[in-house]
């Protein structure tokens, strides 16, 4: 199971919890969206999507989301990939709506 299905497993929520209540994991998972593997931007979104919908977030992952909003929102523009296939998708169109709408 990947990074970003464990941390939604109810099994692992403390683990969960402990991880996305920390900054530094967040700005550490945001760096690795830019990474050059799309695999790595992959795995980095599924766990970003957990920061993203906690609906209990500290204030400063809250902060950190509010004031690289607009640049998130155009990462997230881009990671629906192209129509011709030249740029891969990053996720279902369902989970970058959801974060979308998480972060707005």
């Amino acid at each position: 199971q990947d990074a970003g299905g464990q941390l939604g497993d109810r099994s692992f929520n403390k683990v969960m919890m402990s991880y996305i209540d920390r900054p530094e994991n967040l700005k550490l998972v945001m760096n690795l969206l830019r990474h050059d593997s799309w695999a790595i931007r992959a795995e980095a979104f599924q766990v970003f999507k957990v920061f993203a919908g906690n609906p209990n977030k500290k204030d400063e992952v809250r902060r950190i989301l509010h004031s690289n909003k607009p640049r998130l929102l155009q990462y997230l523009s881009k990671a629906r990939g192209s129509e011709d296939g030249s740029v891969p998708r990053l996720a279902a169109d369902e989970d970058l709506d959801q974060v979308t709408r998480d972060i707005s």
